[in-house]
This record gives structure tokens, C-alpha cells and sequence, in this order.
């Protein structure tokens, strides 16, 4: 039994080896690389608390629309919290989970550019395109017009007088699907970046997990990997224009065995979260962090700025680590979720 224990010790090493020597040989041969050095001085922000006059709960997502706060909970009557920025206040509250008429069991909330609250309803495959005032008024959700999709999607971004780009999750080889104005399928765009250590088509699907947004007025989709600090930026019929590794240039760890994927543990490291359309720039939370299971750390101390061409433009050094954010472009303020030592927002001044 000693002697079997040793030679699995061995082949365990042997394995490792030869994983960290893929990694060290791996590249994107199609992408510029780049380091922290290119986003310039960093910028260290002070995050001071802002403080409603309700409890917060536990909020998992965080929105702004004109002055106010849009809190997605879990595990609460309604999903969206709404509070005025300005006034400190807790306004009301606004769609019921739950499977009835009205209600949603997923809802995602889609940046729209009219005067309409869009919610992407995940698990029915629907848009609800709802009257802004009434659910920012925290009333009962007015839904004017609801867009069935063809297929199951998760991110989802808008370009006016095109239609919508979302994640799809097929076995074809691409990332996005196209949709037009009423939900049906145009087409399937983006093809994986070419990596020797990632063979099959579910370690693709999941090396390359990722978040995007839009901005249509300058014709950009900014794509940002989860696993690997990978951005693409396409144009909005998703032609790819460019990639951009760094700034740490680290590879997806994954690997399938028989029908799950699993990960090298102590080696595979977070990414890129939640890029966010601010003007002619792109705020994403940084980690660079190795992932842990046990004791996942998802609290991240860095924004970095990009200009819709993956050009590096600002690092922002936050002194309270945060989860998701919003930002107020014209007042010049980030609005941060953390949850040490409890829930509540941090506004860090830029």
C-alpha cells in the first residue's frame, strides 16, 4: 500500500509538471499583450459608505438609472430594491419572484437606451419591456411589449435598429447569438481563441466563460473572460477586431474528464467581471486572484479602464474590495457593492 501511495504521489507531480509546462509555453496567437504598466499611475480610491434609510438586505447586483440605485436580491418577496441616491430613501420595491403572471424567477436587467426598464427574463426566454416611471416608482411591473427569444440566452445587450447579442450555449463552436428586433435567430458569431491545452468543446464552453457590453454609437461589443485575462473587442455584427491578454497573461485550467469539468486546483486564477458601458469608456473588476473553492475570495480591489478598442486607459486601486458596481459618468462616482463585515454600498470618488 506504501509503495502504491508513493507512485500515485509521482504521477501526481509528473501531472503538474506537465500542466505548468503547457501553461508556460501557451499563447494567444492572435492577441497583443499587455501589462499594468500600460494602464499608466495607478489611482488608489477612497471608498466612503453611503447609508439609506432601509436596510439593504443582501443585494447580489447593482444598477443606476438617472438618480437611483437598483438592488437585484435573492430570496426576498421582490427582486429589485430601488433607493434615490440623492435623498438617501428607499423608494419601493418591484417585481415578485415566482412563476405567475408578472413574476419572474430570473430576471436579469438590460441596459436600454429609451425611456422603458428592459428585464430579461432568463428561464422564459423573454424581454419585458416595462414603463420606466411605474417601476422606478417601485409599482405593480406595467409590461408594454414582451420579446420571445428562440432560445435560452444569458447576457444579453441591445443595439438599436439591430436587434440583440447574447450568450448561447451550443455546440457549434460560437459564443454569440444574433437576434433581431423580435427575438428571432439571425445567426451565431465568435469562435474560440485557438489554445493547445483546451481540446474539447465543453472545456472551450467553460475556458472561456465571459461577460460583455455594448456601446452601438461606437460600433463596439467589449467581451471580458472570466478564466483568463482575455478581452476581444468586435464591432456590433460581432467581427472580431482584436484580442488583448494581460494584464497578468495567465491561461483557462480546466479540463473535462468523462462528462464534468474540473479545474486545477491552487493554480486556476479569476479574470476579468462585469464590464460596464460608461460613455466612450469600459470600467471591469480585475481579481488576478487564485481560485479557491474552499474559501472562494469573489471581493475585488481593481477597476481597470479601457477605451472601446481594448486600448488600457486608468487602473483604479479601491481600498475597500467590492463585487459588482455602478458608475455615475457625469457626477464622477463608482458605486460599489461589498459585503464585509456586512452588506452595504461604498462610493469611491474618481
Amino acid at each position: 500500500m506504501e509503495k502504491r501511495n508513493k507512485s500515485m504521489c509521482i504521477l501526481a507531480s509528473i501531472i503538474f509538471v506537465l500542466l505548468s509546462s503547457c501553461q508556460g509555453s501557451e499563447k494567444y496567437s492572435d492577441a497583443e499583450r499587455i501589462s499594468f504598466s500600460d494602464f499608466g499611475a495607478v489611482v488608489s480610491l477612497k471608498g466612503d459608505s453611503v447609508v439609506f434609510d432601509d436596510i439593504l438586505l443582501k443585494p447580489v447586483k447593482i444598477h443606476l438609472v438617472d438618480s437611483f440605485l437598483i438592488m437585484k436580491n435573492r430570496n426576498t418577496e421582490h427582486a429589485y430594491y430601488i433607493y434615490n441616491i440623492l435623498s438617501k430613501k428607499k423608494i419601493g420595491e418591484c417585481v415578485s419572484f415566482g412563476i405567475g403572471p408578472g413574476e419572474m424567477i430570473d430576471p436579469r436587467f438590460v441596459p436600454s437606451t429609451d425611456d422603458n426598464v428592459w428585464i430579461f427574463d432568463k428561464n422564459r426566454k423573454v424581454l419585458n419591456i416595462c414603463d420606466r416611471q411605474k417601476f422606478l416608482e417601485g409599482e405593480e411591473l406595467e409590461i408594454n411589449r414582451a420579446i420571445t427569444f428562440e432560445e435560452f440566452c444569458d447576457n444579453i445587450v441591445f443595439i438599436p435598429r439591430k436587434g440583440f447579442i447574447a450568450s448561447v450555449f451550443n455546440l457549434n463552436n460560437k459564443r454569440f447569438g444574433l437576434f433581431n428586433l423580435d427575438g428571432d435567430t439571425i445567426c451565431y458569431k465568435g469562435g474560440y481563441p485557438a489554445l493547445s491545452s483546451l481540446q474539447t468543446n465543453i472545456e472551450q464552453i467553460e475556458g472561456f466563460i465571459n461577460d460583455f457590453t455594448a456601446n452601438a454609437e461606437e460600433n463596439r461589443v467589449f467581451v471580458s473572460c472570466k478564466r483568463t485575462d482575455l478581452i476581444e473587442c468586435y464591432d456590433t455584427d460581432m467581427n472580431l477586431i482584436k484580442r488583448i491578454h494581460g494584464p497578468e497573461r495567465f491561461f483557462p485550467e480546466v479540463h473535462q474528464a468523462g462528462d464534468r469539468i474540473e479545474t486545477n486546483k491552487g493554480t486556476e486564477r479569476d479574470a476579468y467581471f462585469f464590464p460596464l458601458s460608461v460613455g466612450k469608456k469600459v470600467f471591469v473588476l480585475y481579481s488576478g486572484k487564485v481560485f479557491n473553492p474552499q474559501n472562494h475570495d469573489y471581493l475585488k480591489d481593481k477597476i481597470l479602464v479601457f477605451d472601446w478598442n481594448g486600448n488600457p486607459q486608468q487602473y483604479y486601486q479601491l481600498d475597500i474590495p467590492i463585487f459588482d458596481f455602478a458608475v455615475d459618468e457625469k457626477s464622477r462616482i463608482i458605486y460599489g457593492l461589498t459585503d464585509k463585515p456586512e452588506s452595504h454600498i461604498v462610493q469611491f470618488k474618481f
